[in-house]
């Protein structure tokens, strides 16, 4: 995965759904700041790093959780449509491994939606064991993914996305 540099990043509200997920230098802090908190905060904060997709500019998002409730990276709308883009991959790929089919492809853009979810259920060595592994596998040039049930999964730069409807 690529890593974002100490070099100042630009920060925007929200992140597009098919901008590139990088490392970022994984540090917190508080929010909501009151004497009432252990710790003196409501919360926690943090930055998530992306790649714009169409520029190629980094840049970061704010994001926090707490007492209060928190912010995702992607707007609330996009979260649940992302989610669902995330079972329906599950589902069309794990269907994919029942036909005979010797490799599995998925599209830039449903790989890059996968990048940001758990792979346990996704690429598991067989039906119903979740014992997927994480891919770490940088593939937005396309190429192998990993292993689903046995059979590899593919990033096809040149395939069409089947992604559930965007409301």
């Amino acid at each position: 995965m690529p890593t974002a540099t100490a070099v100042e990043i630009p920060s925007r509200g929200y992140a597009d759904v098919f901008d590139l997920r990088i490392e970022g230098d994984g540090k917190t802090h508080g929010v909501g700041a009151g004497s009432q908190y252990i710790g003196g905060y409501s919360g926690m904060g943090w930055y998530e790093y992306f790649i714009d997709r169409n520029t190629g500019e980094k840049y970061k998002v704010h994001c926090s959780d707490g007492v209060n409730g928190g912010k995702d990276a992607h707007t609330d709308k996009d979260c649940k449509w992302r989610h669902d883009c995330y079972l329906a991959i599950i589902e069309r790929t794990h269907a994919e491994t029942k036909t005979g089919q010797t490799v599995v492809y998925i599209s830039r853009n449903e790989w890059v939606i996968m990048q940001g979810f758990d792979h346990g259920k996704w690429l598991e060595t067989a039906e119903g064991l979740r014992d997927g592994e994480q891919s770490k596998e940088n593939v937005i040039e396309g190429g192998f993914i990993g292993m689903c049930r046995g059979i590899p999964v593919v990033c096809d730069l040149k395939r069409v996305d089947k992604l559930p409807p965007r409301e």
